[in-house]
C-alpha cells in the first residue's frame, strides 16, 4: 500500500449483536422532516434521555441540528452471521492480553474510538472476505484492502464507557468509543452520496459504505 495509515497496533474481539451490510442499490432511504414526532425525537435529543427510561435520566446523546436519515429495510436486512464481513460477529478493540483476542485480525487506531484493519488477499490464512466483495470494500491497492471501523471501543478497554461530563448533583454522562443509529445511518447514506458526486467526475472518494454493527449494548456498557 502506498498510502500512510499508522504504526499503532490494536487488536479486537468479537461480541453479541448483529451487522448490516450496506448495499446501495437495495435500500431504500427516507428523511425524517413532516412529522411531528419524528422532529420531537430529534429535539429530546438536547436534554437527557429520561424519555428512554430512569436509568437514562442523566444521559446525552450526540444531538445534530438536523432531521434523522433512516434506513427503511434496515431491521430486515440485520443478519447475526453474514457472509463477507471481516467478522461474522461485531468486533470491539481490545487489549492484546484479552483471552479472547482474534489473533488473526489486527489493526492500526485510528484516533480513539476507531480502527483501520488491513486485508490482504494474498494472505492464505485470511479468508474473511469473498472475491465478491472487493469491489465494496472501503480502500483497495491490488491484493490490500482497508477497512475503517468507526466507534469499535474506547481505546483497548473492551467496552463503552460511561464519561461524566457534568459534575453536579445529577452529573451528566455519555457514551464513549460508539457511533449511535442516527449518527451510522447518515454517515452510510452521505458518505454514499459524497461517492456518487465525485464518481461523475472521475474522482476516487477515500471512503465507501460497507456496512454497521450493532452491539449488545446491555452485555459492553460500564
Amino acid at each position: 500500500s502506498n498510502l500512510y495509515y499508522g504504526y499503532n497496533q490494536c487488536f479486537f474481539k468479537e461480541c453479541s449483536g448483529s451487522t448490516f451490510t450496506f448495499n446501495d442499490e437495495s435500500h431504500t432511504f427516507k428523511l425524517l422532516n413532516n412529522d411531528e414526532n419524528d422532529i420531537k425525537l430529534v429535539k429530546q435529543r438536547r436534554k437527557p434521555q429520561i424519555n428512554l427510561g430512569s436509568e437514562y435520566s442523566n444521559l446525552l446523546l450526540p444531538s445534530m441540528p438536523c432531521n434523522d436519515i433512516q434506513i427503511i429495510d434496515y431491521y430486515d436486512k440485520q443478519q447475526h452471521k453474514p457472509k463477507g464481513l471481516i467478522s461474522a460477529t461485531p468486533l470491539i478493540k481490545c487489549k492484546s492480553t484479552d483471552y479472547s483476542i482474534k489473533k488473526d485480525i489486527i489493526g492500526y487506531k485510528s484516533g480513539i474510538r476507531s480502527a483501520l484493519i488491513k486485508i490482504d488477499d494474498n494472505d492464505a490464512d485470511k479468508k474473511h472476505i469473498n472475491d465478491s466483495d472487493k469491489d465494496n470494500s472501503i480502500a483497495s491497492h491490488d491484493h490490500v484492502r482497508w477497512y475503517r471501523l468507526k466507534g469499535c471501543g474506547n481505546d483497548d478497554l473492551g467496552y463503552f464507557p460511561f464519561r461524566c461530563i457534568e459534575d453536579g448533583q445529577s452529573p451528566l454522562i455519555e457514551i464513549r468509543g460508539c457511533c449511535f443509529e442516527h449518527t451510522a445511518f447518515r454517515e452510510l447514506k452521505m458518505t454514499y452520496d459524497i461517492q456518487k458526486i465525485l464518481n461523475g467526475y472521475n474522482l476516487a472518494t477515500a471512503n465507501q459504505s460497507y456496512g454497521s454493527y450493532n452491539y449488545d449494548i446491555d452485555k459492553y456498557c460500564k
